[in-house]
């Protein structure tokens, strides 16, 4: 109907879903992303009357609450929670110290948010479970790249890794997904080569007059890969093996469309 709202699945019986609650005055719910116990997201009003902002819904919970932070922001976008729940990076944008998106950290243990404006990234990070390092995208020469950046806390590494968006790094770190070959397919690359090969076709469609992108992400044992593409002619929720077997669409059956997957890795 034109909105978005997130959805919790179990994932070996897609017939158990749960909507989580949107935010009054928002249409628009999406980019999800695990955060401990609760699922964080971006949220958008169509109309441009509330900025666009990040809340978080669990289960269990009425209403979302909204993100607070010591930024001043205008607005706020695509959250990526560490996992454990422990940190979180997002995309902001605060005009009084540059026109366009910044990536930001926010330590929810200390209750403090920073900003990596050194950092070329401007936001869709991935997470191993092991947070010494982080993959995000990147603008260079008008075309898109995976960025690595390690011992961000620090000194931080920064090495490009390759030419493609929406990068989702495996549990253990070793290896990444990410959009590819023109945004045509989901490739798969180890992170200490050079050398990828394509995994999966992907089709992606705009709903509602925005565009939205194929996105993956990694089950907790690396086993599965999920993603989402409109290969049916409506977006769906895929899996398949890192190995490019048993591909398997989950809600084949479901009249809606469903995208940007995020896995849980709660243990």
């Amino acid at each position: 109907d034109g909105e978005f709202g997130i959805y919790l699945m179990d994932t070996q019986d897609p017939r158990r879903w749960q909507m989580l609650p949107r935010p009054e005055g928002y249409e628009r719910a999406w980019w999800p992303t695990f955060c401990d116990r609760s699922v964080a997201y971006e949220a958008q009003d169509s109309n441009g009357l509330l900025p666009q902002w990040l809340f978080f819904a669990g289960q269990d919970q009425a209403a979302p609450a909204r993100f607070t932070t010591t930024l001043q922001a205008a607005r706020l976008g695509v959250p990526r929670c560490a996992p454990g729940g422990s940190r979180m990076a997002f995309s902001a944008y605060l005009p009084a110290q540059f026109d366009g998106w910044l990536l930001a950290l926010h330590d929810f243990t200390a209750q403090q948010a920073s900003v990596l404006s050194q950092n070329p990234s401007f936001g869709y990070v991935s997470w191993p479970e092991q947070t010494s390092f982080f993959l995000s995208m990147t603008l260079i020469d008008q075309e898109f790249y995976v960025l690595q950046t390690a011992n961000y806390a620090r000194e931080p590494a920064l090495s490009t890794l390759a030419k493609g968006k929406y990068p989702a790094l495996s549990p253990d770190g070793s290896r990444f997904v990410y959009l590819c070959a023109n945004q045509g397919y989901l490739c798969l690359q180890d992170i200490n080569s050079q050398t990828s090969r394509l995994l999966v076709g992907a089709v992606a469609l705009s709903l509602s007059g925005e565009t939205v992108p194929v996105t993956a992400a990694w089950s907790a044992d690396g086993v599965w890969v999920y993603f989402a593409s409109a290969a049916n002619g409506n977006w769906d929720i895929y899996r398949i093996h890192p190995d490019g077997s048993d591909l398997q669409n989950l809600t084949a059956s479901w009249n809606t469309n469903e995208l940007m997957p995020a896995l849980d890795w709660g243990k």
